[in-house]
């Protein structure tokens, strides 16, 4: 939240004194998450440990998969009315709106 007003104003007022402080909070925001994500890989590790301690053989086998599996990002790809993929997000939006208007204007048979 600092950062962003440290950047907000760095752009709105482009100083040394503003670039500065944007520059510091930037680095001390950088640090915060390095700890973090080591903080978080330390208890992942520490849950392994201890599922092999207890002899949980899944919860083990399963923890030091989901460690040495690589980051997949995921992409949303849906279809519109005529079959084509849409993957913008503005469209995306756009076509579960279309989606939604179209349930609700149908009535309902029973």
């Amino acid at each position: 939240m600092e950062k962003n007003k440290a950047r907000n104003k760095c752009l709105n007022r482009n100083r040394r004194v503003n670039r500065e402080d944007y520059e510091q909070k930037r680095s001390e925001a950088r640090d915060l998450f390095k700890k973090k994500k080591r903080d978080l890989l330390k208890k992942k590790i520490e849950e392994i440990r201890v599922s092999k301690e207890k002899i949980l053989t899944r919860k083990f086998y399963k923890g030091i998969k989901e460690l040495n599996r690589p980051y997949q990002s995921r992409s949303v790809v849906i279809k519109d009315e005529h079959g084509s993929s849409i993957t913008e997000q503005k469209e995306i939006l756009n076509r579960w709106k279309q989606y939604f208007e179209s349930l609700l204007k149908t009535e309902i048979v029973q």
